[in-house]
């Protein structure tokens, strides 16, 4: 029942009106500054039988989304379907600006079992929500990447962003697979390639000895071969790095020569104080005389230098303690 100092509602609906006022929030604060004694701080209240909405009162037009009633589902999509919206972010962007009133902006929610399939559906682009799509299954996604000639990450990645890529097709297999029968990008392109950081390689004896009946000669050859393609995965190419502690010796072990590398071999020759003697002494026993006589023997002596210890060329080894004459070539 209206109060006798209330004005009527439509008088007051009139006024109210008058002031152009935007928002719930507005109508409250130049309500507590004017304080109008035939005016309701809460008209809702007073004029509850003739009441419909906020936006009435103010003339806005608004209506809150609990009160408004909408168009039903095949009515608005037709509506929105008109509006030829690509994608959800033009219609979110639309909907916070031109939406009529009896279209809700949140179409998922209002019409989830009247109709509502999606927003491919709701805009008539046909798209689908990654997470509802039905893909291909992972060995036809893969024989659909052999026919494209896709090898590389790099180039699916631009395949995947592009308009060329089919809908069934995903364009994160590596997650959607996850679990599925997804080994890596390799086992996907068919290239086998497998990124260093998942690899499993062989154990050290079983891994020598395959590299061992390669025949390989040299650190050379075992570059090249390295870079070359052939080597499979589970081969590591940085031996020395991955069998430090588990039984790696040097390249000729491992390529199976039996060389040893001239830097280790030198971290291991006696010290020239302790060498010295042993020059002179076999100078003295199979009479050498210069340098000449010196490289001659060391040719034909390997092994008994190597027992021994000492560099077959001592003018390289011990240069660094300056004790080796050039000036006199001899013992």
């Amino acid at each position: 029942m209206i109060k006798k100092n209330w004005r009527s509602f439509k008088e007051a609906r009139k006024f109210v009106r008058g002031l152009h006022l935007d928002s719930e929030k507005e109508w409250r604060k130049w309500h507590k500054k004017n304080r109008p004694i035939d005016l309701p701080y809460s008209p809702y209240n007073t004029y509850k039988d003739e009441w419909i909405g906020m936006g009435d009162w103010l003339g806005t037009g608004r209506i809150s989304t609990q009160n408004r009633k909408y168009r039903p589902f095949k009515e608005a999509r037709k509506f929105v379907r008109g509006l030829h919206l690509k994608s959800t972010k033009e219609w979110e962007e639309y909907s916070k600006t031109k939406r009529p009133f009896d279209i809700p902006g949140n179409p998922g929610k209002v019409y989830k079992n009247k109709g509502w399939k999606g927003s491919g559906d709701w805009l008539g682009t046909g798209t689908t929500a990654t997470q509802k799509m039905k893909f291909r299954s992972l060995e036809e996604c893969k024989k659909f990447v052999e026919q494209q000639k896709i090898t590389k990450l790099s180039q699916w990645q631009k395949f995947a962003k592009s308009k060329k890529r089919p809908h069934d097709i995903p364009g994160n297999p590596n997650q959607h697979y996850k679990g599925k029968g997804w080994i890596s990008w390799g086992d996907f392109f068919g290239t086998g390639y497998v990124h260093p950081m998942h690899r499993k390689f062989l154990p050290f004896k079983e891994a020598r000895s395959f590299v061992r009946n390669l025949g390989l000669k040299s650190q050379a050859e075992w570059d090249k071969y390295c870079t070359s393609g052939k080597k499979p995965s589970f081969i590591v190419s940085t031996p020395e790095t991955k069998y430090k502690q588990k039984g790696w010796k040097n390249l000729g072990d491992w390529l199976g020569t039996g060389r040893i590398a001239d830097k280790q071999i030198e971290e291991n020759y006696l010290s020239w104080t302790e060498a010295k003697p042993i020059y002179r002494k076999l100078a003295k026993d199979y009479g050498l005389k210069n340098e000449a006589d010196w490289k001659r023997f060391a040719r034909s002596h390997k092994k008994l230098l190597a027992k021994m210890n000492i560099p077959a060329r001592p003018s390289r080894a011990y240069t660094k303690e300056r004790v080796w004459k050039k000036t006199t070539r001899q013992f």
